[in-house]
């Protein structure tokens, strides 16, 4: 990788280059059914230039290279429609084209790949390229109950939540929820998610969970959510997650709502 150089400033330039979408993106009064006519696919081409220092205080406060990197990504994301209105798929994947970095830019950056593939490996050497499967997930509804199982990312009522770098990190799990609208007097939902995987979208493996000594495995993290909206003022969210043997613990979060419902 060829080292460059330039006036140094704090700067982050992504440039959004194509969006690419087909299948049937009627309207939804005149929504097709079925697993191929309900299909979307949507894709992008992005370019990264990034210079930013940062000053070292352990050095006599001088300025040093943080980031520096010139980097492409492009993503292709397919979202099937529902066969007899129940099973779904869902598939999408994205590359980094590392195409120069200064030798002195932290690492990972973040968004190429790290040298190392997996989380738990990391020894911050360098980036590279690659090619990475985000998601990879089937998917099922039935009325008021919907459910995903595979390479996913949350979407429930969950602290579970990926990292974000151009794309999202994905969990090896499952999630399964329900939402009902009364009308008037509000809406509820709730969701389950159980995973026992993770990679962030730097790396390009996935790997286990382990407490804080990096050596104690935790076998699965699982998650329980709530969420209660009222369509007039307020609604509260309960949610709890809960790693295999260790303890719990709980977040209600009061929040208002006048302009328009939240419910998923």
């Amino acid at each position: 990788m060829r080292a460059f150089s330039g006036k140094r400033s704090t700067l982050a330039l992504a440039i959004a280059g194509v969006t690419a979408m087909s299948g049937f993106m009627a309207i939804p009064e005149a929504r097709a059914e079925g697993f191929i006519d309900d299909s979307i696919l949507t894709g992008g081409i992005y370019y990264w230039q990034r210079e930013r220092d940062r000053k070292d205080v352990t050095d006599g406060d001088k300025y040093k290279t943080n980031l520096s990197h010139s980097t492409w990504n492009a993503n292709l994301d397919f979202q099937s429609g529902y066969a007899a209105d129940m099973f779904g798929l869902d598939i999408a994947a994205f590359t980094a084209i590392e195409m120069a970095e200064n030798g002195d830019s932290s690492h990972p950056n973040e968004i190429a790949f790290s040298k190392s593939n997996k989380a738990y490996d990391e020894d911050w050497s360098g980036d590279k390229s690659g090619i990475s499967l985000y998601k990879a997930a089937a998917k099922f509804k039935y009325g008021p109950v919907w459910a995903r199982a595979g390479y996913i990312q949350p979407t429930g009522q969950t602290l579970l939540a990926p990292h974000w770098s151009f794309m999202p990190g994905t969990y090896q799990g499952a999630e399964a929820g329900a939402n009902f609208d009364y009308g008037d007097a509000g809406a509820l939902s709730f969701s389950y998610m159980w995973t026992n995987e993770y990679k962030a979208p730097w790396h390009l493996e996935m790997d286990e969970f382990y407490q804080n000594d990096k050596t104690t495995k935790v076998d699965y993290l699982h998650s329980l959510g709530r969420s209660t909206t009222s369509k007039i003022t307020s609604y509260w969210k309960r949610r709890l997650v809960r790693p295999k043997g260790i303890s719990i613990n709980i977040l209600p979060k009061p929040a208002t709502n006048l302009i328009s419902p939240v419910a998923r």
